[in-house]
């Protein structure tokens, strides 16, 4: 019984946290950049759509490599296999 309460603990943590991230995301576009580029204010599911489209275009963090073989050179890019031809 108690990995269930774990597991919607959990969920409902991520659930506020999304909440919290989106009202943030929300309240500066209504507040700044409506203002600034003369755009409309958008509504908190728009806000949603808006932060998925720049995770998909941009990507999420999610592919960046760490490695774990003690070098201090993380998140690097290496260029070995590009001809330099």
């Amino acid at each position: 019984m108690g990995g269930i309460v774990n597991i919607i603990f959990v969920a409902l943590v991520v659930i506020l946290v999304v909440i919290v991230y989106l009202s943030i995301v929300h309240w500066v576009w209504n507040t700044l950049i409506s203002d600034l580029f003369n755009l409309r204010q958008i509504t908190l599911f728009e806000t949603f759509k808006l932060i998925l489209f720049a995770a998909i275009i941009f990507g999420s963090g999610a592919a960046v490599h760490h490695h774990s073989n003690g070098d201090n050179h993380h998140n690097t890019v290496s260029f070995d296999s590009f001809d330099a031809n």
